[in-house]
């Protein structure tokens, strides 16, 4: 990725969107199933620079973090991006500098989180990206620098990451973020930033290894900076280092994805970190290095349109964005302030900022949970 879409030493999203983590529900034949969304209960925050991840309680009237005593649990060297597992038992961290996965548990009453034994498991070189497969069974970490996809089986008792075989699969250039599709379980893209490229995986359900279905290039040509799905399970979302979000149908049936050619928008420049809410209705995308923006979208049929007012200022540089499973909330990580800042979410999808919690240095990745039903 440019240093353009990576803001200072954290790049894009990973967790698009926040649906509760309970797993999917029924629904009729041909009808896109997902995640059902609940309410969020925890919350947790990587710091990079102090190698911690943050962990918070979640206020499902205000959206305000209250710190879980004590607050830090230890990562490895540069740690990054999160993902939880669908019965929300287990967390994995990537630490970039040291090419290795965190994994913990998570105290269901309390929200803490305990290393698991050994507390790492080897990755590739600088991961960064990392996902848990909708039937959480396995785990994926995209390797930035030797440009791989590392597949892992998790051992549901203990939520330890075994090696897949082989251990990893060949990307594109520089993959920085790597994102199932929750409607199409077997479908996984990877956001290769410098081929500006989307590569197109399907899942092996017995084993969790990929296979390449297909690679598709950026609309505009430049490097891919984040991916999210629409919560409708029929669009995908990309945005790119020319300031621009694509629009892609996804084909339901094979994941592959087909340029929507009405769709281009161009967006503030210095693009990040994008979300659509849960309800499919808006969606928001991060602008700027040092003092940032959030730019605000109201989609219809995969389309975006800006809201009035287009935008709002964070103050500082802005990483990780992320609704609430509610959609009432927007939380974002705020690298040079050491800040989550947290917006409520108007009718109209406009963000008014309603307060702020502490994290360590340079907050990156963050990660809910949703509620135990």
């Amino acid at each position: 990725m440019s240093a353009k879409g990576r803001q200072g030493a954290v790049s894009v999203l990973l967790i698009v969107f926040s649906y509760g983590c309970n797993g999917g529900s029924s629904g009729s034949p041909g009808t896109p199933v997902g995640p059902t969304p609940t309410a969020a209960k925890f919350a947790y925050v990587t710091n990079t620079l102090d190698n911690t991840i943050s962990m918070f309680t979640v206020n499902s009237s205000t959206g305000s973090l209250t710190p879980i005593v004590p607050n830090t649990i230890a990562t490895g060297s540069g740690a990054y991006w999160m993902a939880v597992d669908p019965s929300t038992r287990f967390v994995y961290a990537t630490n970039s500098f040291e090419g290795t996965v965190s994994m913990y548990t998570i105290n269901s009453s309390n929200g803490s989180l305990t290393p698991t034994t050994p507390a790492t498991v080897a990755a590739g070189i600088r991961p960064e990206g990392v996902v848990v497969d909708p039937s959480g069974k396995f785990v994926y970490v995209a390797n930035t620098n030797d440009n791989t996809i590392s597949m892992y089986t998790i051992d549901s008792k203990t939520g330890l990451l075994a090696p897949n075989s082989p251990a990893v699969v060949a990307t594109g250039a520089q993959p920085t973020q790597v994102t199932v599709d929750p409607f199409t379980p077997s479908t996984v893209y990877v956001m290769n930033s410098v081929d500006g490229t989307i590569s197109i995986y399907t899942i092996d359900a017995g084993t969790g290894n990929l296979t390449l279905a297909g690679t598709i290039a950026d609309a505009s040509g430049g490097e891919i900076d984040g991916l999210v799905i629409d919560p409708s399970g029929k669009f995908a979302y990309a945005t790119d280092t020319d300031d621009e979000v694509s629009t892609y149908v996804i084909n339901s049936a094979t994941g592959i994805l087909t340029l929507n050619t009405s769709s281009s928008l161009a967006i503030g420049s210095a693009t990040g970190s994008s979300a659509v809410d849960p309800s499919g209705r808006f969606a928001y995308v991060t602008t700027g290095t040092t003092f940032g923006a959030i730019f605000m979208y109201t989609i219809k049929s995969g389309i975006w349109t800006p809201n009035t007012p287009a935008s709002t200022l964070t103050g500082g540089a802005p990483q990780q964005i992320v609704v609430d499973s509610s959609t009432k909330f927007l939380y974002i990580t705020i690298a040079n302030s050491n800040q989550v800042w947290i917006y409520s979410i108007g009718s109209d999808g406009t963000l008014t900022m309603t307060g702020t919690a502490p994290t360590g240095n340079s907050p990156a990745g963050m990660i809910f949970t949703g509620a135990t039903q």
